[in-house]
């Protein structure tokens, strides 16, 4: 079978659409659809034969039918497709066709179980199934989920994709949406995923509600405000997807260690009807540039971890983005006023004179930082404030360990550009690199990420009100 060939509609789909016309008979000749019964049946010699006249009329009543509801495509809609929750209409797009899920994932030799995969193939994979499942309507009982963002995991591919999660062998062969249980760093919460062959899609983004409304815009893997009843592993295959596949962007994964070798893949498929309105999550890798920040100021840790981790997941440093990122260090007024006096030429200079720094607080009895004062001064110092916010009062926060700990990375990175001339290949230290990593996303940034998600999803609720009634 071709590829995408399998997304062809078989005679047995129903086609479930806004727009589209439906007519419980034959359509008559175009000419009758204009000129009076009367008129035609003189022409045609129909009074001789009074049923021949009644079949005429009666089918000229379905033709003037046919035409009233054609100026009236959304109330048809929701009195002849019930299979579309009416809470999702406000969602969906002018004139798209949906049509109910029945794909056998042994019918693709894409998702046979014995395919040897290669990496053109796995990217080829998701893409297909991916921008197939975006902007689908799943049912869950009374509920519904509308992915715009999903990121694609191939199981049982551990050579080609190290990050998808070691779970036991499964196949499905019918396309399943699931709901599961996770717990993180003692946090629990819920996330979303359908399953295809081995393909896992997790919902990154997207919209929940009741079948009548709509309560949620959600970013991230973690769906909020989950009923009692599907806080549990609830499943279905009640799934109706585009006819046409929605335009998307394609970048990379929300993973929890960038230290992989599939992490630079762009796995993740966006919906470009939403991320250009700038509903789309925030990332470790697109921290910096994500359209949330545009006018608010980004904290300094979180932009220094996310070019670190740009750093690993692109396997490359460059000398003249480390210069760029020192400056941008020494414009910050809590970092300038920590190393005063000192001469800062590199971050290894800088490196040396915040750990003198804190050496000198942490061994003055009087200024040695408790641990409630250590989280505050990370806080202080990460936290992100709109620009007309007031100059924070905590001085020397510059001094925490986790801020200190990037700036060990950097001077890391500094140290291989600058004995490599300019650009340097970091996949020979790739496994010294797995605890930088964890450390980046652990020591606070997974908290920044999660925020920041769910202001996005608050701003866009906010400026898009119609969808939520």
């Amino acid at each position: 079978m071709k590829n995408g060939s399998h997304l062809l509609p078989s005679p047995s789909q129903q086609q479930i659409a806004p727009s589209q016309q439906h007519s419980s008979s034959s359509q008559a000749p175009s000419s009758y659809q204009t000129s009076p019964p009367i008129a035609l049946q003189n022409h045609f010699g129909f009074a001789s034969d009074p049923q021949d006249h009644l079949d005429f009329v009666l089918k000229y009543i379905q033709d003037l039918a046919g035409k009233a509801n054609e100026a009236a495509p959304y109330k048809r809609h929701k009195a002849q497709h019930d299979d579309i929750p009416s809470s999702i209409v406000p969602l969906m797009s002018d004139n798209v066709s949906y049509i109910k899920d029945d794909l056998n994932a042994i019918d693709d030799p894409l998702l046979n179980p014995t395919t040897i995969h290669s990496m053109r193939t796995l990217c080829n994979v998701i893409k297909k199934y991916g921008s197939q499942f975006l902007e689908s309507v799943i049912v869950f009982d009374n509920y519904v989920l509308f992915p715009t963002s999903l990121d694609g995991f191939m199981h049982q591919q551990t050579l080609l994709d190290d990050a998808a999660d070691s779970s036991p062998p499964f196949y499905y062969n019918k396309t399943t949406a699931i709901i599961n249980e996770k717990t993180y760093n003692g946090r629990k919460y819920y996330e979303a995923s359908l399953y295809i062959g081995q393909l896992e899609l997790l919902i990154v983004g997207g919209f929940f509600g009741h079948k009548e409304r709509i309560t949620s815009a959600f970013l991230g893997s973690s769906i909020p405000d989950l009923p009692d009843d599907l806080k549990k592993s609830k499943k279905s295959n009640y799934i109706l997807f585009r006819k046409t596949a929605t335009k998307f962007s394609q970048t990379q994964r929300m993973l929890r260690q960038y230290a992989k070798c599939s992490s630079k893949q762009q796995w993740s498929l966006v919906s470009t009807h939403y991320s250009t309105k700038g509903f789309y999550p925030v990332t470790a890798i697109n921290f910096n540039q994500h359209t949330y920040f545009r006018n608010k100021t980004k904290s300094l840790t979180y932009v220094l971890a996310s070019y670190s981790i740009q750093c690993i997941t692109k396997t490359t440093t460059h000398k003249e983005d480390i210069i760029s990122m020192l400056f941008t260090v020494m414009q910050n007024k809590q970092v300038i006023e920590t190393v005063k006096g000192y001469g800062i030429a590199s971050f290894a200079d800088l490196h040396k004179a915040l750990e003198s720094e804190r050496l000198i607080a942490t061994s003055s009895s009087s200024s040695k930082p408790s641990k409630d004062t250590e989280t505050s001064q990370l806080h202080s110092l990460t936290n992100t404030t709109s620009p007309d916010s007031q100059p924070l009062p905590v001085i020397k926060n510059a001094l925490t360990l986790y801020f200190i700990n990037i700036i060990s990375l950097l001077k890391k990175f500094e140290h291989i550009a600058n004995a490599n001339d300019e650009e340097f290949n970091l996949l020979s230290i790739m496994p010294a690199l797995k605890n930088d990593d964890l450390m980046l996303l652990n020591g606070g940034f997974t908290v920044g990420i999660r925020t920041a998600n769910d202001g996005v999803a608050k701003t866009f609720k906010t400026s898009h009100p119609s969808f939520f009634i």
